[in-house]
């Protein structure tokens, strides 16, 4: 036997940031067994968690991280003191996922069983942490804030709770605020984006190995592709561009936003990049001719979070509206649905064929009046 508590829950230093929850309990033992959270403010960052990506994080301009299953029951990830404006989590073990928040401290969490905790905290920024990203070997990881220090982590091997983690690197990479950290596919080189209007490549160990310039604003977002030696930048001014890493020249300028780019990513085995704006709009670009080739409206507000499933079947975006939306890859349904009508079609005209030889001109006139041929129907008659 069960009961449903509904609880109202205000603990956050800003008015707007009231989490409305249904919380259900076991009447006997009090535990938790589900909450379902009915209010997230602005989306700041999503992350999908696990191997096979069943659990999503969503930072929503909260103290607090939401952290959902399959059936949208929620558990609340608590630890940060001010609001959580990042997350990135291991390609090699989601598991182990990072937030970066605004009170200037990075938090480790490890799922373990069927709950995540934070295992491990880090507190050398002296601002608000803005962008966090895992190394492909999950041995150390990057972190980049408003203090314009990009700084090098090093993973606990064994962690547990609230582990002190230690900074091992801190460069001073930007004159303004850094927006985001990447690692590239190999993990030899690390992208940043600013503020600055350039984005930055450095090796492991934060050596600078070049900057790309060209941005007319600051650079929110920055991505390596996954096949070539080619990394894509978004910002303020609304083109999206294309950088040679070899020779940091740009290869190409993607025109289709009407206002700041915040979020870009490459998919289809890097063929295609899909890019996320304040407008509320988005958009898919192919690589080869550099043209959008969808357009996709159901945000009303700034995109501010994308997560890119990792068999690139779903995406996950989330922005100032509230909305958290799923996206779906239906191209191969799509495909399969135009063989299936190509099919029928073809044996409706062999149908249509065979009664005209037969002379059956009522059924043939019946069957063209189906189709929408009105050519034909006029044939028929005369």
């Amino acid at each position: 036997m069960y009961k449903i508590f509904i609880k109202f829950r205000k603990n956050c230093k800003h008015p707007k940031c009231a989490d409305h929850n249904i919380i259900l309990h076991n009447l006997k033992s009090f535990v938790c067994l589900k909450q379902f959270v009915g209010f997230s403010d602005e989306i700041l960052d999503v992350a999908f968690v696990r191997k096979d990506s069943s659990h999503l994080a969503v930072a929503t301009n909260s103290l607090d991280i939401k952290l959902y299953d399959s059936t949208m029951n929620c558990q609340l990830l608590k630890g940060h003191t001010d609001i959580v404006l990042c997350l990135s989590t291991s390609k090699t073990n989601p598991d182990l996922m990072l937030s970066g928040s605004k009170d200037n401290k990075i938090r480790l969490w490890l799922f373990n069983g069927s709950s995540m905790s934070c295992v491990g905290v880090g507190h050398s920024h002296t601002a608000s942490v803005g962008s966090v990203a895992f190394h492909n070997a999950t041995s150390c990881f990057f972190s980049a804030s408003q203090d314009t220090c990009l700084k090098l982590w090093e993973t606990p091997t064994n962690p547990e709770s609230d582990t002190i983690l230690t900074c091992t690197s801190t460069e001073v990479a930007h004159h303004k605020d850094i927006n985001c950290v990447s690692v590239s596919p190999n993990g030899k080189i690390i992208a940043t984006a600013s503020q600055d209007k350039t984005a930055k490549l450095w090796i492991e160990a934060l050596t600078l190995v070049g900057t790309l310039r060209g941005h007319k604003r600051g650079v929110w977002s920055v991505a390596f592709s996954p096949v070539d030696q080619v990394v894509i930048t978004s910002s303020a001014d609304c083109p999206v561009k294309l950088w040679s890493v070899s020779d940091l020249h740009c290869l190409k300028t993607l025109e289709g936003h009407e206002s700041s780019v915040l979020q870009v990513a490459f998919i289809s085995n890097g063929m295609q990049i899909v890019s996320a704006g304040a407008d509320g709009l988005l958009k898919l670009f192919s690589v080869k001719t550099s043209e959008c080739v969808g357009t996709f409206e159901t945000h009303e507000g700034r995109i501010w979070a994308m997560a890119v499933h990792k068999d690139e079947t779903e995406i996950v975006t989330g922005g100032s509206d509230s909305l958290l939306v799923k996206w779906k890859d239906v191209t191969e349904e799509r495909k399969l649905q135009r063989l299936k009508e190509q099919e029928e079609e073809t044996l409706q005209q062999q149908k249509l064929a065979n009664y005209l030889q037969n002379d059956e001109l009522v059924k043939a006139l019946k069957l063209a009046l189906r189709l929408d041929r009105p050519l034909q129907v006029l044939h028929y008659f005369n």
